[in-house]
C-alpha cells in the first residue's frame, strides 16, 4: 500500500482529479479514467491493494461511508476540515 501512494507522489503530476467518475457515480455508473481518482475511489484502490478485510463485499462505486462497512471500521473524526487537528485523532 505505501509503495502504490508513494509511486503516485512520486508521479503526481500525471494523476488527476476524476470529476466525470464522481458525476458519474451520483448516477450509479462506474466510470473509471486512467491515472483519475475521486476521493473514496482513491481509499477503495488502496485498500484493495493493501487487501483489506471485507473491501471486496463493497461496491466499485464507493461513497465514503461504505468504508463503516469494514471490518472494525469506525469513525475517528467529525467535524469541519478547517478545525481538524492530527494530534486530536491519534
Amino acid at each position: 500500500m505505501l509503495g502504490m501512494v508513494s509511486a503516485m507522489y512520486e508521479h503526481r503530476k500525471k494523476y488527476h482529479y476524476n470529476y466525470l467518475g464522481l458525476l458519474f457515480a451520483g448516477l450509479s455508473i462506474n466510470l473509471r479514467v486512467k491515472r483519475s481518482y475521486y476521493c473514496s475511489e482513491f481509499v477503495y484502490d488502496v485498500l484493495t491493494t493493501a487487501n483489506v478485510k471485507g473491501v471486496n463485499r463493497l461496491s466499485l462505486i464507493t461513497h465514503p461511508a461504505d468504508f463503516l462497512q469494514l471490518p472494525g471500521a469506525h469513525v475517528v473524526y467529525r467535524g469541519k476540515l478547517c478545525e481538524y487537528s492530527y494530534s486530536s485523532v491519534f
